[in-house]
């Protein structure tokens, strides 16, 4: 299905389901087809990213939208540490090795490898700054970044509270035996919790998507 086919899909969903809250994950520079939602007149949001200079754009957007918020966190499924890699190209910064990427993308090398701090996203959406955006109805979470399954997998509860998921996901393995972050893995961990995927579109590259496998009890989207 092409972009502006799953687009329509999305703006279905939204008068649907109207998003109270944003959840941005990975919203980088500010960039990329999921920042559509900022069109949207979103009463509150939260967005994260695991650079905090790459959110240095927010500044005036939290300051003519005061329940907007803005955190910088490596997420992961547990509160700990890993290895954070820094690719030469930033968009690509993460936890998977670039090396691992190189399968997509095979000019990409490391510019940097980190020891960092993780979170669980439940851990972090404890912040009672955030107890009003957590009460929200129809809460949208977005993840624009690889692998979102370990980032859902440290959500814990604050999964079953969300009406939308919009995710990018890889449509296959990047090897052998490491089905992390793939649409099958995530539909398989997803659908207990209600949620299911009913589109895929056409994106960049062949073997990424940015899926929204919707509200739980309803059909999402993908789009790649």
């Amino acid at each position: 299905m092409k972009a502006t086919a799953a687009f329509d899909h999305l703006e279905l969903l939204r008068a649907m389901m109207p998003p109270k809250a944003i959840i941005h994950i990975g919203a980088g520079t500010g960039n990329g087809d999921m920042h559509r939602w900022r069109q949207w007149q979103v009463p509150s949001a939260l967005l994260i990213d695991a650079d905090p200079a790459r959110l240095d754009w927010t500044e005036a957007l939290t300051a003519a939208n005061p329940a907007w918020q803005v955190r910088s966190a490596v997420l992961a499924e547990r509160n700990g540490e890993a290895d954070y890699y820094k690719a030469t190209n930033p968009d690509l910064d993460g936890l998977i090795a670039p090396a691992t990427l190189a399968a997509l993308w095979p000019n990409l090398g490391t510019s940097e490898q980190l020891r960092c701090q993780t979170r669980r996203l439940d851990s972090l959406l404890h912040d009672e700054a955030l107890s009003a955006l957590k009460q929200e109805a129809f809460i949208w979470t977005l993840i624009d970044c690889l692998p979102a399954l370990p980032i859902l997998q440290g959500a814990g509860s604050e999964l079953d509270r969300w009406s939308v998921l919009w995710l990018r996901v890889l449509l296959k393995p990047l090897s052998d035996g490491d089905t992390v972050g793939t649409l099958k893995e995530l539909e398989t961990f997803l659908t207990p919790h209600g949620y299911r995927c009913a589109v895929v579109s056409e994106g960049n590259h062949p073997a990424i998507a940015a899926s929204c496998p919707g509200s739980r009890g309803r059909h999402a989207q993908t789009s790649r």
